[in-house]
């Protein structure tokens, strides 16, 4: 059940996206675009630039000092969080303007946010297991 409500969600925003209503949102949301494509890592970039990207930041950079396996499995669930809620929240606006090219994927930032998590989950799984 939970495939066919994910699947019906896709199409029904892949069907929103090819329509004619969403086509040109790069000349009404970002007039301003001179056409040249943004780089891949520019969400990225932008997110990690903000007070809750060096929150981010800081937090990972304490767990890897401090090397505990509870705050790298601490740090590796707010890195998932965050990628979910990047990825989740991303709104059909943005989404549209990244296809047509003048804004950049947050899945791009959702993916080194999930990589992340992953390595420190591995890294407190290993710390965990070499104490016991």
């Amino acid at each position: 059940m939970r495939r066919f409500i994910i699947g019906a969600a896709s199409a029904a925003t892949a069907a929103l996206a090819a329509s004619p209503v969403w086509a040109q949102v790069c000349a009404t949301e970002r007039p301003d675009w001179d056409g040249a494509p943004v780089g891949r890592f520019a969400d990225l970039i932008a997110v990690l630039t903000t007070p809750f990207g060096l929150g981010l930041i800081i937090v990972g950079c304490v767990a890897l000092m401090l090397g505990r396996s509870a705050l790298l499995a601490l740090a590796a669930a707010v890195f998932a969080a965050a990628a979910a809620f990047r990825y989740v929240y991303a709104d059909a606006l943005l989404l549209a303007a990244a296809q047509e090219g003048c804004a950049p994927n947050p899945a791009t930032t959702s993916f080194v946010f999930v990589a992340i998590a992953l390595a420190m989950a591995a890294l407190a799984w290993l710390r965990r297991r070499a104490g016991a």
